[in-house]
């Protein structure tokens, strides 16, 4: 095995297991003669790569049957084959296809393959190769490849996919470049994506640096992924790893979010103990950890559940409360809450009851929004169950508003939709 391809091995691991399941969901047929008949051509031309691939001397690079970069057409040959790859309707064929082509190109052939590969369509069954692409060429030329990827892609997927990859071989070259390319001029707490890419490549073989850079990114969606890729290492480490790990952390806004995430993977074998480990965090992390924690829980163990809801001071309650009125009936979730009527702390509470009972039982979801202690909350509240609500029982819905003192700006919404639904 080359040391190129040692190199690309760990990269690809998990770009071939998407390009595989991918592949068998999506996959078409091929039960007509002409279109058996030109897969199998193309399926010989990619497996005959592979092959020779395979019966190369494993110490040597397989360039000397075939002409240099320099002197030989990159638009023919090698494009067509990566046409052909692209259209093989046989995932682990593409696969091996894919890993034999890349360990064969030189640097200077990327461009135009990655190209040619972009101009058939990313596809989601294409994305398992397209990442190995990619990820291959960070390997050789990481530079070039993000150049590429920042002329001619929108998203962050590609530079994303460029970045973990070459973090492997060169961290710290990978994350001055993520620094210097991105443009925080705005100040607007943005998470740096390049960083985010970076991060997820680093987590398995320097958690350390990971840590360091994931605590210098802002609260921001791009810093939660982030800590999802760092957390499943140090989850994979063991629990107590993950633990030390959390309570280590300087930054409190980060430490909670993390303890939350970590208390809801724990919950999965004891929610109780989940809980209780959150709360010596800190309140933040049983705050943001309960509601999921609880639903769960409710749903396999409602008493319990409940009991646990009951026995916490009421800023718990009513966040857990939240998770507690998914797991139950809405004629359940109404009982519990009759305990916590006219306290405002409770709005949010009543706000995702509404939200769940809507469609089941719209006439109770509509009574409880009555009882939010804040006007314009519950002005919104009744202004984004409407619709719903009209759609689904047009007659109902007016006799309520007819019969109910309801916000004035809620009457008038309901007759406009009214008079749309009866153009």
């Amino acid at each position: 095995m080359t040391k190129r391809f040692r190199l690309l091995s760990a990269s690809w691991a998990v770009s071939c297991a998407a390009a595989f399941y991918l592949g068998i969901s999506f996959s078409g047929s091929t039960d007509e003669d002409l279109a058996q008949q030109s897969e199998q051509e193309k399926t010989s031309r990619v497996s005959s790569r592979a092959e020779s691939a395979n019966a190369s001397n494993p110490g040597e690079r397989k360039n000397s049957a075939r002409p240099s970069s320099n002197s030989r057409n990159i638009g023919s040959d090698v494009i067509a084959e990566v046409v052909d790859l692209a259209k093989l309707t046989d995932p682990i064929v593409r696969a091996q296809g894919m890993l034999a082509l890349v360990e064969n190109l030189e640097p200077g052939e990327y461009r135009n393959v990655v190209a040619a590969f972009r101009a058939l369509g990313i596809t989601r069954d294409r994305m398992g190769e397209y990442g190995i692409l990619l990820a291959a060429w960070a390997k050789v030329d990481p530079v070039s490849a993000l150049d590429y990827a920042k002329e001619n892609t929108n998203t962050s997927f590609a530079r994303e996919t460029i970045l973990t990859s070459w973090v492997q071989t060169q961290p710290e070259a990978a994350i001055a470049w993520a620094k210097e390319n991105f443009d925080d001029s705005r100040k607007e707490r943005k998470a740096n994506p390049w960083l985010v890419g970076i991060i997820k490549g680093m987590a398995s073989q320097d958690l350390s640096r990971a840590s360091q850079l994931l605590e210098d990114l802002p609260y921001s969606e791009g810093r939660g992924e982030a800590l999802g890729s760092v957390l499943n290492e140090l989850i994979a480490q063991g629990p107590d790893t993950a633990k030390n790990w959390i309570n280590g952390l300087s930054d409190e806004e980060l430490r909670d979010g993390a303890a939350a995430r970590l208390a809801s993977r724990l919950a999965e074998d004891d929610p109780a103990a989940a809980l209780l480990w959150a709360g010596s965090v800190s309140d933040a992390s049983l705050l943001k950890a309960s509601s999921d924690i609880i639903d769960g829980w409710a749903s396999d163990s409602p008493e319990l559940a409940q009991a646990w809801v009951n026995s916490q001071p009421d800023a718990i309650q009513a966040a857990a409360g939240r998770g507690l009125i998914n797991a139950l009936a809405p004629s359940e979730a109404a009982t519990w809450l009759t305990q916590h009527e006219g306290n405002p702390a409770f709005d949010d509470t009543i706000q995702s009851f509404a939200f769940n009972a809507i469609k089941r039982e719209p006439e109770l979801a509509a009574n409880w929004i009555m009882k939010v202690t804040d006007t314009r909350k519950k002005e919104g509240i009744f202004h984004r169950v409407l619709s719903s609500w009209m759609r689904e029982d047009t007659d109902g819905a007016m006799k309520y508003i007819e019969n109910n003192e309801v916000p004035e700006s809620v009457a008038r919404r309901a007759k406009r939709q009214l008079e749309e639904q009866n153009r």
